[in-house]
């Protein structure tokens, strides 16, 4: 029990936590409060890097345009669907019919292709597969940089 004591005091001087005034922090005990922090501590991570990121763009935005840095540091580069292209047809009645069924409600302003540098060459081994699946994913504006950050 020493051990747990010792390890979850370590924990809470890096990581400084707001407790209950009068009150300790409690030792971790259990692997799911292991599991709980350790998300609490990915989530912090993954906001660090989007506020780096945001402010990169905003400190270039008189140089450059804050969609391209941010394409630039993920090496992504943005292609907007042509409304006559198969690719384009087909997820907009995959969406059509999916939201349909839910009561509508959605409209599609713009359907991009995004291909990250090195990704291509690196999925070039399961071309060959026949059950590939086209993926898509559907998101408002806000949330793209995280998905970039992060992947699908």
């Amino acid at each position: 029990m020493q051990e747990i004591y010792e390890l979850s005091n370590s924990y809470y001087e890096i990581v400084p936590t707001k407790h209950t005034t009068g009150h300790m922090p409690q030792p971790i005990k259990t692997l799911g409060e292991v599991g709980r922090l350790f998300d609490m501590l990915n989530n912090l991570e993954y906001i660090s890097h989007m506020s780096k990121i945001y402010l990169g763009a905003l400190s270039k935005q008189t140089k450059m345009n804050p969609l391209d840095y941010i394409h630039k540091i993920f090496n992504t580069e943005f292609k907007v669907l042509d409304k006559s292209a198969l690719e384009y047809k087909m997820l907009h009645e995959y969406i059509d019919n999916t939201w349909s069924q839910r009561g509508g409600g959605m409209y599609v302003a713009n359907i991009f292709s995004v291909n990250k540098k090195g990704e291509s060459e690196a999925m070039a081994e399961h071309r060959d597969l026949t059950n590939q699946k086209l993926l898509f994913h559907g998101s408002s504006t806000e949330n793209f940089v995280g998905v970039f950050y992060q992947g699908m």
